[in-house]
C-alpha cells in the first residue's frame, strides 16, 4: 500500500462524506497495517492518515490507525487536522494516544530523533493555537506534558552519570531542547509547566547543569520575538546563573600545596574508601598499594569512570603486585581554567569586566 493510494483513498471518503466509507477503508488497512507503516516515511503517511482517523467516528479504529507511528512524525502541516482529533475524540484519548507514542519511541525512537524533534516544537505550538484556539491549544499543552516528562527524563539521566566528558557532551546537546521547551511553554501559556522546568534547571542539587543554563541562555540572546512569559522565564534563569557564577568564583583558588581532590563516592566497598581518604588528603600526592588483581581493576574503574586526574600504574614485583596512584598537574589546570570560563560567562551576563 503506497502513501499515495491512501491518500487517493482517503480523499475520496472524504468527498462523499461517508463514515461508513472511512471505517470501510480502515477496517481494509488494519490487517497490514503495521508492516505498511514501517515500510514507508511516517510523516509521508500521516496527513491523510489524521484525517482519515478524524472522519471514521471511532476512537478505537482511530487509535488503531495512528498507533504505529511516532510523535517524531508530527509537524506543522498536521496542526489542522490533530485539533480536529481532539474537537472528535477529546483530551483523554489524545493523551492515550501519546503515551503509547511515547511508549514504542523506549525501544525504536533513537534520543537524537527526540531531540532534533522537540527543537521544532515552538513552531508546531504556534500553528496548533492558529489551528484552533480551543482544541489547538489543548492538543499542544498535552505535547508539552509529554515532552516535559521525556526531556526531565533525559536530563536527570545526564546528570547522574558519572563519566564528566559524556555528561557534558549530553547537556551540550540537551541545551538546544530545554531552550526549545521554555520557548514553547511560553507560546502555549502554561505557567505551571515552564515553572516545573525552571524549577528543575534552577535545583540546586543539580549544579552540574549549570553550563546547559548558560547555553540556554545564549540562545535566547539570538532568538527573535520571544514571548513575555518565555522572556520572564529566561531572566530567571539568568539571574539563577549569575547568582551560582557568582558563588562558584567567590571560592578562593586553590592553593599551589593542596592536593585534594573532590570525589563523589558511590561505591561503599572497602576498596574505594581507601581511594576516597586518598583523594581527600590535601598533602598526599602519591599512594603505593598492593593489591590483588580483582582489587586493581575495580580501583582503575573507579579513576577512569570519572576521569580523575590520577595515574594509576602497576609495579609488577612482589606479591601482590602494588598500584601505584599519583595525582597530577592536571587538578589544578582544570579548575583554573573552569574559573577563566566561569569569569568570562559572568562577564558576557552582566556586561561588565568586574565580576
Amino acid at each position: 500500500l503506497s502513501p499515495g493510494w491512501i491518500t487517493r483513498q482517503t480523499e475520496e471518503c472524504l468527498r462523499t462524506g461517508g463514515e461508513r466509507e472511512a471505517t470501510r477503508l480502515v477496517e481494509a488497512l488494519l490487517p497490514s497495517w503495521q508492516e505498511t507503516v514501517l515500510h514507508h516515511e511516517s510523516g509521508e503517511l500521516l496527513s491523510p492518515v489524521l484525517r482519515l482517523a478524524s472522519s471514521v467516528g471511532s476512537s478505537h479504529l482511530a487509535t488503531s490507525l495512528l498507533k504505529p507511528f511516532h510523535l517524531k512524525a508530527l509537524a506543522e502541516p498536521h496542526a489542522a487536522a490533530v485539533a480536529e482529533l481532539l474537537r472528535h475524540y477529546g483530551a483523554s484519548w489524545f493523551c492515550a494516544l501519546l503515551a503509547s507514542w511515547r511508549e514504542q519511541s523506549r525501544f525504536s525512537a533513537r534520543d537524537s530523533d527526540s531531540e532534533a524533534w522537540i527543537a521544532e516544537l515552538p513552531r508546531l505550538a504556534k500553528r496548533l493555537l492558529v489551528a484552533d484556539e480551543q482544541h489547538g491549544t489543548e492538543a499542544a499543552r498535552r505535547i508539552l506534558e509529554d515532552r516535559w516528562s521525556w526531556l526531565k527524563g533525559a536530563l536527570e539521566s545526564a546528570v547522574t552519570c558519572e563519566t564528566p566528558k559524556w555528561r557534558q557532551e549530553r547537556l551540550a546537546v540537551l541545551a538546544r531542547s530545554a531552550f526549545a521547551f521554555v520557548l514553547a511553554a511560553g507560546i502555549v501559556g502554561v505557567p505551571e509547566l515552564l515553572g516545573q522546568a525552571l524549577d528543575f534547571l534552577r535545583d540546586p542539587s543539580h549544579e552540574e547543569l549549570l553550563p546547559l543554563v548558560l547555553k540556554v541562555l545564549e540562545y535566547a540572546r539570538s532568538e527573535p520575538g520571544i514571548s513575555r512569559s518565555s522572556e520572564a522565564g529566561i531572566a530567571e534563569l539568568r539571574g539563577h546563573a549569575i547568582q551560582e557564577l557568582r558563588r562558584r568564583l567567590s571560592v578562593p583558588a586553590r592553593k599551589p600545596e593542596d592536593w585534594s581532590i573532590d570525589w563523589p563516592r558511590h561505591c561503599r566497598c572497602e576498596l574505594c574508601g581507601t581511594l576516597a581518604r586518598f583523594l581527600a588528603s590535601p598533602t598526599q600526592r602519591v599512594h603505593e598499594w598492593p593489591l590483588a588483581t580483582e582489587g586493581r581493576r575495580h580501583v582503575h574503574g573507579a579513576i577512569d569512570s570519572r576521569e580523575l586526574p590520577v595515574t594509576h600504574v602497576t609495579r609488577r614485583s612482589g606479591r601482590p603486585y602494588t598500584l601505584i596512584l599519583t595525582k597530577t598537574q592536571e587538578l589544578f589546570a582544570r579548575e583554573a581554567t573552569a574559573r577563566k570560563l566561569w569569569e568570562k560567562a559572568l562577564r558576557s551576563l552582566t556586561g561588565s569586566s568586574k565580576s
